[in-house]
Formats: structure tokens, C-alpha cells, sequence
């Protein structure tokens, strides 16, 4: 298995679009790194990629110069989780969009694999989840095939585009999604309606405007 290092220099990597010998050209020639060969340091590149190496700081920390990035996240310490849009905290509202942004959490604290890939936040939009979630609060939301929600859990349930944050309670073959301000309505879903919606669990929330 591949460590969280690999995996990270791999991802580097293709994103820059070059190969594992030509980086340690770069690494060697641009006095990042000094190496007996381009060609020795490529396999040693390959064997950390493998997870078949575990380097330590002193290799690490020029390789995360080069690339920009900090070393608590080659080594898997932090993940940078994307904010992917709002979730409306009344009825179906929001919005989902492309990261532009991303957040950065100790990665001991998310509970599943390959958390940047895996979860992502969503910001608070209304106040129908007062006094628990306000406008710009971030959830955390998880890969449901990984974490599904049991009755009394925040979800956020995603919905032609449109994305509401609420209780989740199931009533037979219906779910019903609670507010907490009753001030708004609760929102049930069917079995024909829970064929087109997605939800989401919220393992944790960032009190952002507090």
C-alpha cells in the first residue's frame, strides 16, 4: 500500500505535468537537493512513491519547497479540504460550485481515507438551524458510501442543484428533514424524491464569523 507521502508527491507530480526523472533533475539541478545522479535519485523518488520508503524531514522539506506546499502536507499531517459552494439553512437553496477555496484540518481528525477526496464543506446560507449553525459557519460534510446518517444527525441534503442543511430523521419508507428554528417548516422526502438527492452527513462544523 502506498504511503500518504506517495500518494502526495504522485498527485504533485501529475499536476505539474512531469515525470519522476525529470523532477530529479530539477531537484538536483535547481539546488534543492544534492545527489549523486538524476537517475539514482528517480529510483529513490519511485520507492517513496511505492510506499516501499519513508524519508525523513531533511529529504521531505526541500522536495515541499519545490513544490510550494507545506510539508505537514506532503507527510499527510494536514488536509486541504475543499469549500464547495452553500447550503441553504431553510428550504432547498444554495448553491454547488467548484472549489475556489480550500480549508486546511490536522488530518488525525477526519474519520475516513483520503479525506480531500472524501469530504468537503459547504457554507451556512439562513438561519433555519439556529442557534447550532449560523450564516458562514462551514460543515463538514462526508462521503455517504463511507459514513451514512442515522436518525438525529446534520445532513445536508443535495437536490437538483440545490442544497438544504437540516435533522435527519427516517418515518418508514419516508425521511423527514427537521429544522431546528420554528419559525420554518419541516421537509419530507419520498421514496420517489430520495432517488434524486444526495445526502450528506456533517462530521464537524468551523465557527468561521465567531
Amino acid at each position: 500500500m502506498k504511503s500518504d507521502i506517495g500518494k502526495r508527491l504522485l498527485k504533485l507530480r501529475q499536476k505539474k505535468g512531469i515525470s519522476r526523472l525529470q523532477l530529479a533533475k530539477e531537484l538536483i539541478e535547481q539546488g534543492y537537493i544534492d545527489y549523486e545522479s538524476p537517475e539514482s535519485l528517480n529510483q529513490y523518488l519511485y520507492m517513496i512513491e511505492k510506499g516501499k520508503r519513508n524519508p525523513k524531514d531533511e529529504t521531505l522539506k526541500p522536495i515541499a519547497e519545490y513544490f510550494n506546499v507545506p510539508i505537514q502536507w506532503l507527510k499527510g499531517e494536514i488536509a486541504y479540504i475543499p469549500i464547495v459552494g452553500g447550503t441553504q439553512a431553510g428550504s432547498f437553496g444554495g448553491h454547488i460550485a467548484d472549489a475556489e477555496s480550500y480549508f486546511p484540518l490536522p488530518a488525525f481528525l477526519i474519520p475516513l481515507p483520503e479525506p480531500e477526496e472524501r469530504t468537503f464543506f459547504m457554507e451556512v446560507e439562513g438561519d433555519s438551524m439556529y442557534p447550532l449553525f449560523e450564516p458562514g459557519d462551514l460543515v463538514h460534510l462526508a462521503d455517504p458510501s463511507f459514513i451514512s446518517p442515522k436518525n438525529g444527525d446534520e445532513v445536508v441534503v443535495i437536490k437538483d442543484g440545490e442544497a438544504t442543511l437540516k435533522k435527519y430523521y427516517t418515518d418508514g419508507n419516508k425521511v423527514k428533514l427537521i429544522p431546528l428554528n420554528e419559525v420554518y417548516k419541516p421537509i419530507e422526502l419520498t421514496q420517489e424524491d430520495l432517488r434524486d438527492v444526495m445526502i450528506f452527513k456533517v462530521i464537524g462544523v468551523y465557527k468561521r464569523n465567531r
